[in-house]
């Protein structure tokens, strides 16, 4: 079970949710924030086998069945393991913020969060933050004691982050990033994969790489490339051919941010073309 429990910080523990794959690494962290009476960040997929450990972690740190359950957004690796906790913890209330259009996927009900809203318990005062992009319902949750940031899908341990093409939006993604970056940040707390001990440094790093790819993706345009399958292709060479579909979703949510900009248009429907000036 130690391999699926860490105790991270003096009032930090991650639970792994047992769903591991190309697309989650080892698999969701969930987050229990408090030292008696935690938080909850993020249910997992809702596996038998997170269950098992989630209660196993509760118990080996002594600590209440939480009451309190933060969701950073509504993908179902992230809030899919909701009846789970409610089988853990029956008193337990949902927080999310809400779908700007409505529509939410689960039928969890859970109290709207607010941007700015703060939640305490014994030793841990967190605060949401909304950080639409790679979902529009997503939010971070910044963790005032340690000045730590629990991100969700908004920055991975390893890799970069998808934009879906349902809910995800680059341009609000990468404003997301910016905010974040106005924070006095310590380490970061991501939703897939280890902590990482310098927040700062690997925002500016997930910025640069952004800056980057859309620089590659309109020189691919110019070059007469503009299928994004195809852009997929002459880019993601050291990308295993299993996450191409997903990189594509990136890339189109790239075109969509240049087009908006008047630097591409696309053309019969799935190509894209350079404006020319």
């Amino acid at each position: 079970m130690g391999l699926y429990i860490e105790t991270l910080s003096a009032r930090v523990r991650v639970v792994l949710g047992q769903n591991p794959g190309f697309m989650t690494g080892p698999g969701t962290n969930t987050y229990l924030v408090g030292t008696r009476d935690p938080i909850l960040i993020d249910t997992g997929a809702g596996l038998t086998a997170y269950e098992e450990v989630l209660r196993g972690a509760i118990k080996e740190a002594n600590l209440a069945a939480p009451r309190t359950v933060l969701i950073t957004h509504a993908h179902p690796d992230h809030l899919g393991g909701a009846e789970t906790l409610s089988c853990i913890s029956p008193d337990a209330l949902f927080h999310k913020m809400p779908r700007p259009a409505g529509g939410e996927p689960f039928d969890t009900p859970f109290v709207p969060i607010v941007d700015g809203q703060r939640f305490t318990t014994d030793g841990a005062t967190l605060e949401a933050i909304y950080t639409p992009g790679h979902a529009n319902d997503h939010c971070v949750f910044y963790l005032r004691e340690e000045h730590a940031l629990f991100t969700g899908d908004l920055v991975l341990g390893t890799g970069t982050v998808v934009i879906p093409l349902e809910g995800g939006d680059m341009v609000d993604y990468l404003a997301s990033l910016e905010e974040i970056l106005t924070r006095d940040l310590g380490r970061i707390y991501p939703g897939h994969g280890p902590v990482i001990p310098d927040g700062r440094a690997k925002i500016e790093e997930y910025l640069a790489h952004r800056r980057m790819r859309e620089a590659q993706v309109l020189d691919t345009v110019s070059r007469g490339i503009g299928e994004p399958w195809r852009i997929v292709e002459a880019l993601y060479t050291d990308v295993p051919s299993v996450l191409h579909p997903a990189a594509e979703q990136s890339v189109i949510q790239h075109l969509r941010k240049l087009a908006a900009e008047g630097k591409v248009v696309l053309r019969d429907a799935a190509r894209y073309e350079l404006v020319s000036r």
